[in-house]
């Protein structure tokens, strides 16, 4: 049981991370298309 919680942790953790990722993504090209 304490496995399958770790297992989820970390794909939490990667969604989390491919979010800021397409967030930043995303900001950049906001901002690229304001300058």
């Amino acid at each position: 049981q304490q496995q399958q919680q770790q297992q989820q942790q970390q794909q939490q953790q990667q969604q989390q991370q491919q979010w800021q990722l397409d967030n930043g993504i995303r900001m950049s090209k906001t901002l690229a298309n304001d300058a």
